[in-house]
């Protein structure tokens, strides 16, 4: 049954192309197919539209990405710059007052970079000044006892302090001892001057005994 239809079908369609149809039904398909041409071009319009002004859109939002990353960055620049000179500054005028001797300038800085490092060991060498210092007074006040003990052998002034307290122990041992030698000897030489006085009181009385007895006999 279904392939008498399709028969039928195929004879109708052999008459009309003998009657001429079928040039008007092929002219048929070529305008379909050219109206589904021109949509296809006008759907590719407008996505080419879309493109371009997806591609605008992300261009001015890199743009303004780059902007805001460049003012980020100046604004980070200036600051760790303006950070760095203030801690240096404060560095700077830090070792200004110990080269003149003045040691109660205190640095404040607690950053983990280079700065802080710096800020760490100028406080580490503000302590040791400030030891050295003590040292130093209590040898100047004839403190003798105070301990010195240097960092290193490469210590400059602990080696200088802890020889000079050394020296200057041994010096007063040899005054003490010459001081106790001139007492001693002052001690002696006072006795002796009480036995020489006496002798010579002996020898006075002994004298005067002598006369006495010369004047009786004459």
């Amino acid at each position: 049954m279904e392939e008498d239809v399709l028969a039928g079908e195929a004879f109708l369609a052999g008459e009309a192309a003998l009657h001429g149809e079928g040039e008007e039904a092929f002219a048929a398909v070529i305008t379909e197919i050219d109206e589904l041409r021109a949509d296809f071009e006008a759907d590719a319009l407008l996505t080419k539209e879309d493109a371009d002004s997806t591609y605008a859109a992300a261009r001015t939002l890199i743009l303004v990405f780059i902007v805001i990353a460049i003012i980020i960055g100046v604004v980070v620049a200036g600051y760790l710059a303006w950070s760095i000179s203030k801690g240096i500054s404060t560095i700077s005028g830090a070792l200004g007052s110990i080269a003149v001797g003045e040691l109660d300038e205190e640095v404040k800085i607690t950053s983990n970079d280079e700065i802080g490092d710096m800020a760490r060991s100028y406080g580490e060498m503000q302590t040791y000044l400030r030891e050295t210092a003590t040292v130093a007074g209590h040898i100047a006040d004839g403190d003798l006892t105070v301990e010195v003990q240097p960092k290193s052998e490469k210590d400059v002034l602990g080696n200088a302090f802890f020889k000079m307290r050394e020296s200057l122990h041994a010096l007063l041992t040899r005054v003490t001892a010459t001081t106790e030698g001139l007492v001693t000897a002052k001690g002696q030489l006072g006795k002796a001057a009480d036995e020489a006085a006496q002798a010579t009181q002996q020898v006075a009385k002994t004298s005067s005994q002598v006369a006495e007895g010369v004047g009786q006999t004459a």
